[in-house]
């Protein structure tokens, strides 16, 4: 008994965050229109899918999560008003009164959000922030408390109900639409959807039944889809739009000396990557992947690609997050033994690979940076360019040698950042097809370590075993850079899934 309350003690101090209270705002917008513009379509509105923060830039004013992470980066109260643990494997969660669904659907509750969280588990790319709970033990206590079981102590759960995938939203709206979620995008957020054109603009309008009082201070908000990354520049600058998300970085110099304009730059929880798609004729070869690895300059190519935003990457995680080690680095720039390695393999005399890669311009960039390097060492690189939402659909396809990719710690805590490669998560798998049950032991192991010092050592641990089977290359360390005309206040970008809430800006004269 003395180490049951040891443990949840303990449980307490590193996950307990008390419940906040949102004071009701007294700002007044001199516009009340918000005119945002987004480099992709999202495709559906479906809270739980897709793992591409552009796409939930524009969900996350429609839907809202359990807990959000302050910009300080502390978790605190959203849509669960507090929570406790009734012992290791046991959260009790407390979800805030009062709160109202979009369109009438009435008042959220327990129920709502207990059906939500499994119906997380059903899909691929959000199903890793619920893998751990026991659905069977799990329960709705009364009409504002769940109780959510863990099939094990899982120290990171609560971070992940954060992570916009985790959105929660109305099981009445869901079930009348038959789970069509183009028919019915109900959830709590600020904005809700007036309607839309797919692929050109969507129309949202302030909820005049939100629970967070006297927000949001704009009353309109348009999102446009403009995916051409200069062409959202010269909007923004000819006063078409206020905001462009992911502005390009090619731009960022000049938008920064535009007395008229602000640039947002914050680091983020994002690392991009090269991906080795490992169960492919030549990437089965582990002296291959070294090789490439070695081959690649990447101090060149995030200067050429990303224009002097971001860094290159130091690390097998971003640096903010908890569990990043230093120590790990990634392999350096040596040609001779790229070339020497390529020998060993067996194929001194090249070889030909797919790289895939989406439409975001840096990344084209880079890719063209990286087939120009490769071909010092032998290897020729077909490159196929891919639209954002049909490039995750390319990734279960499995047609492709390399691609890149970024990978974003929405936890802000290692457990996120290294689960993309357990042989349980199904989207992560799409990248690499590695398997390694020792890796899945460490993985589990850690997020099972209660003790801190003991996890980052386990941690530790995995960053080495991902150096040693090289099964991709760390490149860049992301920016999230916004740009937004110098009259919108309020702005803040978010440094977890970097798709931020709109509630809060407001313009001035």
């Amino acid at each position: 008994m003395k180490k049951m309350i040891c443990v949840v003690s303990v449980l307490a101090i590193l996950l307990l965050i008390p419940a906040v209270t949102f004071a009701q705002a007294e700002i007044k917008s001199s516009k009340d229109r918000l005119i945002m513009a987004l480099p992709s379509d999202p495709g559906n509105f479906d809270p739980n899918d897709n793992s591409i923060q552009m796409v939930h830039a524009m969900k996350k004013q429609i839907y809202e999560t359990l807990v959000w992470r302050d910009y300080d980066g502390t978790l605190k109260s959203q849509l669960a008003e507090s929570w406790e643990y009734e012992n290791p494997t046991t959260i009790i969660l407390h979800i805030r009164k009062g709160v109202q669904f979009h369109r009438g659907y009435g008042e959220l509750k327990a129920s709502d959000v207990l059906f939500s969280l499994k119906r997380v588990a059903k899909v691929p790319a959000a199903s890793a922030a619920v893998s751990q709970i026991d659905f069977e033990k799990s329960a709705v206590i009364d009409p504002y408390t769940v109780k959510i079981v863990t099939k094990v102590v899982y120290v990171p759960q609560i971070a992940y109900f954060e992570w916009a995938l985790t959105g929660i939203f109305s099981e009445k709206a869901f079930t009348e639409s038959g789970g069509d979620f183009n028919k019915a995008p109900v959830g709590t957020g600020a904005y809700q959807l007036v309607k839309y054109i797919s692929g050109d603009s969507y129309e949202f309008e302030a909820f005049k039944d939100y629970w967070d009082q006297g927000k949001p201070y704009v009353k309109h908000l348009t999102i446009r889809v403009i995916t051409e990354a200069a062409n959202r520049t010269i909007e923004l600058e000819t006063g078409g739009v206020d905001l462009i998300y992911e502005a390009p970085a090619a731009d960022i110099n000049r938008l920064s000396q535009n007395k008229n304009m602000v640039v947002y730059r914050d680091p983020s929880m994002n690392t991009n990557f090269v991906f080795f798609r490992t169960d492919r004729e030549y990437m089965k070869n582990k002296l291959v992947r070294q090789a490439i690895s070695y081959a690649l300059d990447r101090e060149t190519a995030v200067k050429t690609a990303y224009k002097g935003t971001g860094v290159t990457a130091v690390g097998f995680c971003s640096p903010g997050v908890e569990g990043f080690d230093p120590k790990v680095k990634p392999y350096e720039y040596n040609l001779a033994k790229a070339k020497k390695l390529m020998a060993d393999a067996g194929y001194a005399k090249g070889i030909t690979l797919t790289f895939i890669v989406d439409t975001t311009p840096e990344r084209m960039d880079i890719v063209e940076v990286f087939q120009n390097q490769l071909k010092q060492i032998g290897i020729t690189c077909k490159v196929k360019v891919i639209e954002p939402i049909a490039y995750q659909a390319a990734f279960k396809e499995g047609d492709f040698d390399l691609m890149v990719y970024g990978l974003t710690t929405t936890t802000a805590e290692g457990d996120k950042a290294f689960r993309w490669f357990h042989s349980g998560h199904a989207l992560g798998q799409t990248f690499t097809a590695w398997k390694s049950s020792a890796y899945d032991a460490l993985v589990d192991e850690a997020a099972q370590t209660l003790d801190k010092t003991k996890r980052l050592q386990l941690y530790s641990k995995i960053q080495e075993m991902l150096k040693d089977e090289c099964i991709m290359v760390p490149t860049l360390h992301r920016e999230i850079l916004t740009a937004a005309t110098a009259k919108l206040k309020g702005f803040k970008n978010n440094i977890t899934f970097e798709s931020p809430y709109l509630k809060s800006v407001y313009f001035v004269k």
